[in-house]
């Protein structure tokens, strides 16, 4: 490699790209200490998030950008960087970004719009608004692993000037190799006008090498985020990013002392949300695979590295074996249970490890089925004289591997419609079967690729025994506004409202704390 050139800016989007994990909320001192870590640094644009038109579902606060916000971001961020934010094309029409934007002039410096490459005339208008509205503007050009050259949407780009003022090449999969890098560059600077940019995913840790050649072949702009934190396996590291800067020495010695504790904080999150390089992660970039799908798959926590990986491979769904829907027949058995009884939903919250010995009280008041969503509680319950189903959704059922003792009182176990676990199940000894699950089409919890949730399953239990009424106990709920634990709340609540509009005479009763959407009771209102 020749001689690098370090004469390029750098755009820190932190707060816009590790959104994904906390559904756009971040702390407010958190965010005044990011600000302020720029002053001195070589970051040109700080990007503070997304300004977007209201969308279904929460999401928070640097999703939309208020200007009472951006307000404050402008008193608190250095002089010396700029404002930019992030618009999705396919989120606003040409018609709509006039409205959008108006109230942000004098607040932010640049505006940027993710475009699909099918996308490229939609993008140019959106770009051209933003120009005449006084706007730097910045088109950021996606899946650059798969770019057509031959796109006559490219030869647009070139004609439109400085409409754009700079046109990024987004490794959106994050698995462009090196070389690649280097000859997408060298096609770009010849056809481009435009100042060029570069954001790179890191799923195969290759973001911070791609990001060199991309300087050595005259980037102007380069992205990157605290502690890498973005979507999927996330994003080049700003601090590797400026000590690369700090050690060419181009602008004297930098003090990256505030930097450092802000690094610090993020590397707490990190741990939190888990974002960074991964197996999943590492296949889905060189599958030219969505990240999104990975992250949603780790999220709901019930599959394994194995079958996560497994199915980015064979394009099937987690938990499932690839190329057979086959199930052995006694797979379809149903056990022995009288029909039309009360049954109570074990769910894995924390509130039924204090409500435990109510639980079981009321359980045998009224001779009621157990049946437990997951594995969680199964052995506070192994005492407890009556018919017990365990729900295996996912790669639960690895777990009955190492919980053969406390898992011997069960009467049966229930598998989702299609798993990878069949024959270990059967060798369990326990009765295996499965039941129809509820997915109503017209629900949020038929929305999702995966596998049956341990809500749907154990509600299919409570469906085919006819059950009513029908407990819910420890389905707390999510108190977080994480991508992860906001999927998962979805995802539940979709359940419950399936199982009340196909069976409304089945009533949904929870007996412990709920965050959910269905009837509240209390345990001891049964039983004092």
């Amino acid at each position: 490699m020749g001689t690098l050139m370090t004469s390029f800016k750098i755009l820190d989007c932190t707060l816009r790209d590790g959104g994904y994990y906390t559904s756009w909320d971040f702390a407010p001192d958190l965010v005044d200490q990011y600000l302020r870590s720029f002053q001195g640094l070589p970051v040109e644009f700080v990007e503070v998030g997304y300004r977007s038109l209201p969308a279904k579902g929460y999401l928070g606060e640097y999703y939309y950008l208020p200007v009472s916000r951006l307000e404050a971001i402008r008193a608190v961020l250095p002089e010396t960087a700029k404002i930019a934010v992030m618009v999705d094309e396919k989120n606003c029409a040409s018609d709509q970004l006039h409205s959008l934007m108006e109230p942000c002039r004098g607040l932010v410096d640049m505006v940027r719009f993710t475009v699909a490459p099918d996308k490229i005339d939609q993008g140019l208008a959106l770009a051209g608004i933003a120009r005449d509205m006084g706007f730097e503007t910045g088109v950021n050009l996606m899946y650059l692993s798969r770019m057509d050259r031959s796109n006559p949407g490219y030869r647009k780009i070139a004609a439109a000037g400085d409409a754009v003022s700079y046109l990024y090449l987004v490794d959106s999969y994050g698995a462009v190799m090196p070389n690649d890098m280097r000859e997408h560059m060298r096609w770009a600077r010849d056809l481009f006008p435009q100042r060029l940019g570069f954001h790179g995913h890191n799923n195969v840790g290759l973001a911070f090498a791609n990001a060199l050649v991309a300087i050595e072949e005259g980037a102007d702009i380069i992205d990157s985020t605290v502690q890498g934190m973005g979507r999927g396996a996330g994003n080049l590291e700003t601090e590797l990013l400026v000590s690369y800067v700090n050690a060419r020495g181009q602008d004297g010695l930098i003090d990256m002392s505030r930097l450092a504790d802000l690094s610090s904080d993020f590397m707490q999150m990190r741990a939190e949300y888990g974002w960074g390089m991964s197996f999943p992660y590492i296949v889905s970039g060189f599958g030219d695979l969505p990240q999104k799908d990975v992250m949603d798959w780790l999220a709901l926590r019930r599959f394994s590295t194995a079958s996560i990986v497994r199915t980015l491979q064979s394009g099937a769904r987690p938990g499932t074996t690839p190329g057979t829907n086959a199930q052995p027949d006694d797979l379809l058995k149903m056990p022995d249970l009288e029909l039309g009884q009360p049954v109570v939903l074990i769910g894995g919250g924390s509130s039924i490890a204090h409500t435990l010995p109510a639980i079981c009280e009321f359980v045998s008041r009224k001779g009621a089925t157990v049946v437990h969503s997951t594995l969680t509680h199964v052995a506070a319950f192994a005492s407890l004289g009556t018919p017990q189903i365990a729900c295996l959704a996912g790669d639960e059922a690895l777990k009955l591997d190492f919980m053969k003792d406390q898992a011997k009182h069960l009467a049966a176990c229930v598998v989702s419609s299609d798993t990878a676990h069949a024959e270990m199940m059967l060798a369990s000894g326990l009765p295996v079967f499965q039941v129809q699950t509820i997915n109503d089409t017209h629900s949020s919890s038929n929305q999702s690729p995966m596998t049956e949730s341990p809500a749907q399953l154990a509600l299919g239990v409570a469906h085919t025994l006819a059950a009513s009424p029908v407990y819910l106990a420890g389905f707390d709920g999510y108190a977080g506004t994480g991508d992860g634990e906001a999927i998962l709340a979805r995802e539940t609540q979709g359940a419950f409202d399936d199982f009340m509009r196909v069976q409304p005479d089945g009533h949904l009763i929870s007996l412990t704390p709920t965050r959910y959407d269905v009837v509240q009771d209390s345990v001891y209102a049964y039983i004092f």
